[in-house]
């Protein structure tokens, strides 16, 4: 949007009125200014103390409800068994000579071997279907 050019006499009495020039500011306003300007952002960076304690409250509070819903799966998670059908085997006897660590850890590690838990049976069907 353009405005409407000024008659001529308007035009000049602009002119007159920004060339002339203005009073100076007093001595010390700019230094006024710059104080109240560092004190009004001072005021405003610092949140209330109130505000902190809110943020703290919420964090514990998430804290809390992570470690219940954590302890809550693994009641859950030691709870679930194998099937009557999948019952662990129990590791056959191994004969290892006194100089060989390897087989003395295999054999070690055969006879604490445990199946994992059972996921229930509709975990079984999605499984089976998607094997086919």
């Amino acid at each position: 949007m353009r405005p409407d050019p000024l008659p001529p006499e308007l035009s000049d009495l602009e002119r007159d009125l920004a060339a002339r020039a203005g009073p100076e500011p007093p001595p010390g306003l700019r230094d006024r200014a710059l104080a109240a300007a560092a004190a009004e952002r001072r005021a405003a960076g610092r949140p209330p103390h109130r505000a902190f304690a809110r943020a703290w409250l919420a964090a514990a509070a998430v804290l809390v409800l992570n470690l219940a819903m954590t302890v809550d799966t693994a009641l859950h998670s030691r709870a679930l068994h194998a099937p009557p059908g999948e019952r662990p085997v129990p590791a056959p006897a191994v004969t290892v000579g006194e100089d060989d660590t390897f087989q003395t850890f295999a054999a070690g590690a055969l006879a604490r071997l445990r199946p994992a838990p059972d996921p229930g049976a509709v975990s079984r069907r999605l499984i089976e279907y998607q094997e086919r």
